[in-house]
């Protein structure tokens, strides 16, 4: 055991015959896309399951994750999207992926929402919450993520807490540029926009990683995202602010 410290490093990694069961909670609060561009508050619950998979034709690590629950609250009242509203959007997926955590390939589909929800991508899942980071040499080191269309690029330093953890905090700032329509949905381009959304999104994070159990305990990310949606037709300019808070914790 003290060698198989001696040499633990962070790197993911899956097994089938240890499944993890995640729970995680999306705080947000300001300029909500759900309320089309009003002010608000609303939190998104939801529990999930990944478990390691064999490695697929290319020898390549895979896993798998499926939605157990899922609630979303606005300002204090639940809305009717429940597991069974979400399962199409979100369906049992997988996925390939390095050791370091980069998601090399995924099954789960490319779908728009019913409403729009930051923090939730159909093909994200996995990077926004139980493999925020991926991981590099040193103990400081860049990585870039796509989001939408949009890479952000992300600094990260770690430091071991104790022999089998380690603890990281990472952060980006990125200019986004966005389209959306009538209904502030947001759209993969300009043809058929109403909005075209220009956003500086700041984010810091904080996780704490078992190196032995090669997963993810705990993080805690928050994004600011501030800028303006300017209607394509009229010119109009509507201020947005909004703060985001994902915690992703391992049950």
């Amino acid at each position: 055991m003290v060698a198989l410290f001696a040499v633990a490093i962070c790197q993911y990694a899956f097994f089938p015959s240890a499944p993890l069961i995640y729970s995680v909670v999306i705080e947000m609060n300001g300029t909500l896309p759900i309320l089309g561009g009003k002010e608000g508050k609303a939190t998104i619950e939801f529990d999930m399951r990944v478990i390691g998979l064999l490695q697929d034709a290319e020898k390549r690590s895979q896993a798998e994750y499926e939605l157990l629950s899922f609630r979303t609250k606005m300002n204090g009242a639940l809305l009717p999207f429940g597991l069974a509203s979400v399962k199409d959007f979100f369906p049992k997926s997988m996925f390939s992926y390095s050791s370091t955590g980069e998601v090399l390939h995924t099954t789960a589909p490319k779908k728009s929402l019913p409403a729009s929800m930051p923090g939730l991508d159909s093909q994200k899942l996995p990077e926004t919450t139980f493999m925020p980071i991926v991981f590099g040499k040193g103990s400081s080191w860049n990585f870039d993520r796509t989001f939408n269309g949009t890479k952000i690029r992300y600094s990260a330093t770690s430091k071991p807490t104790t022999e089998a953890m380690e603890e990281c905090v990472f952060s980006a700032s990125q200019a986004v540029k966005s389209w959306e329509d009538e209904s502030n949905r947001p759209i993969a381009s300009r043809e058929g926009a109403a909005f075209e959304v220009g956003s500086q999104l700041t984010a810091k994070g904080l996780l704490s990683f078992d190196k032995v159990q090669q997963c993810l305990i705990r993080s805690e990310t928050t994004v600011e995202i501030e800028g303006d949606a300017r209607h394509i037709e009229s010119k109009q300019l509507f201020h947005r602010k909004l703060m985001l808070r994902i915690v992703c914790t391992l049950k």
